[in-house]
């Protein structure tokens, strides 16, 4: 598992026909665990003028969840370039006290100013504080 994890709550709305979680839905906690870990480690970021833009998302499908289980995400810091980052995932729920991995993924973000739509490098202070919170060096 990575440092950070959120626990995540099943919606009814999540599900599918078959009765488990939708495929797209573990996109959706995905996302939301990254941005809780965003505002948590960089906090006084304008996210309006410069920020992080997906470019590909990719999730490994291990283990079904249903509506009813204890479900969390836990995301850390794979890879940290000068305009690009990767970011880790592990979905996972608790069965019996035991951590049963649901999915596995990733994704890679670039960092981008929204006034001119252009890559740029990440400030050396997001990369410091990504760095402090990861307790690793890139």
């Amino acid at each position: 598992m990575y440092k950070y994890k959120i626990p995540i709550q099943v919606r009814f709305k999540d599900m599918d026909l078959i009765g488990h979680l939708n495929a797209s839905t573990y996109f959706t906690y995905y996302e939301a665990t990254r941005i809780a870990y965003t505002q948590k480690i960089l906090p006084s970021v304008k996210w309006n003028e410069n920020g992080m833009i997906v470019i590909k998302n990719e999730m490994t499908y291990k283990v079904p969840i249903y509506l009813h289980d204890k479900v969390y995400v836990s995301i850390g810091m794979e890879d940290l370039g000068n305009t690009s980052a990767t970011v880790g995932v592990i979905i996972f729920k608790k069965e019996n006290d035991q951590d049963i991995i649901c999915a596995l993924g990733y994704c890679i973000l670039v960092y981008v100013d929204f006034h001119i739509n252009k890559a740029i490098s990440m400030p050396a202070e997001w990369k410091r504080a990504i760095e402090q919170y990861e307790e690793k060096k890139w």
